[in-house]
């Protein structure tokens, strides 16, 4: 069944005349930082706003499937109204998944990677912007400073933290300035806060019903900082691609 709220925003593009093409990668240190459940919910609340999104999944579990009850395949599929997910192996885009892609209509706006555990990968350096996720503990803390310094290293200037599974704002402040004035002091980057999610059981929990987290609690305080994340997206500046095709043809060589 179409989501009401997806295609009341898809009818309000139209009349405005479209949107802003934009790729936002997502990256963690470590495993188990929740990185697939942000994304999957950012998805399903961008589309809500209007968007078309392509997920590009680099990893080889589940992963962001079975948020949506979807099985794990390596084709091209629809995971909601206006929601695509594709796994990609290497640096590589099977030739009939490039053609699907460029048939979508109407046509991919929005690209969220979901950027390979532990390193800074192709697809994540392809982004216009990179969401690094962490937690509160040191190691966790050093991991990221390490992705965001080579992400640096590499000309990535729209560079944004979210720390996930804290006890509180204060935590997640912490962690975010401790890492930023290090960033900082050194002339390695500038960091943009994007936001916290605190450690909540709910959210773990609605991970094994095949629906997203916003499905189950759209009202909750936990919901309200994935909407907010979602809108913080789409309004990040515009980015160094034009359309979907001029992103596939950056990543086809």
């Amino acid at each position: 069944m179409a989501d009401f709220y997806t295609d009341q925003a898809e009818g309000l593009r139209r009349l405005m005349g479209g949107l802003s093409f934009q790729v936002v990668a997502f990256g963690q240190g470590e495993e188990k930082l929740g990185q697939s459940t942000v994304i999957a919910n950012v998805a399903l609340h961008l589309a809500r706003l209007g968007r078309n999104v392509l997920i590009v999944d680099e990893h080889n579990n589940e992963g962001i499937s079975h948020y949506f009850g979807k099985p794990n395949t390596r084709v091209l599929q629809s995971l909601t109204t206006h929601v695509r997910l594709l796994r990609v192996e290497g640096n590589f885009i099977q030739t009939p998944d490039f053609k699907r892609l460029l048939n979508i209509n109407p046509p991919i706006d929005t690209i969220l990677i979901d950027g390979a555990t532990a390193h800074v990968s192709f697809w994540m350096l392809r982004a216009d912007s990179v969401i690094v996720l962490v937690n509160a503990n040191a190691q966790s803390v050093s991991n990221a400073y390490q992705m965001i310094k080579v992400l640096a290293e590499n000309k990535m200037q729209s560079l944004h933290l979210f720390v996930n599974l804290v006890k509180n704002a204060k935590q997640a402040h912490f962690a975010f300035e401790k890492l930023s004035q290090t960033l900082l002091k050194r002339e390695i980057a500038h960091l943009y806060f994007a936001g916290f999610l605190p450690f909540d059981a709910q959210i773990k929990n609605s991970a094994h019903t095949g629906k997203p987290f916003l499905k189950h609690y759209p009202q909750s305080s936990c919901a309200q900082i994935f909407y907010n994340l979602a809108e913080n997206i789409q309004n990040m500046d515009e980015g160094r691609y034009a359309h979907l095709a001029q992103f596939l043809e950056s990543v086809s060589h």
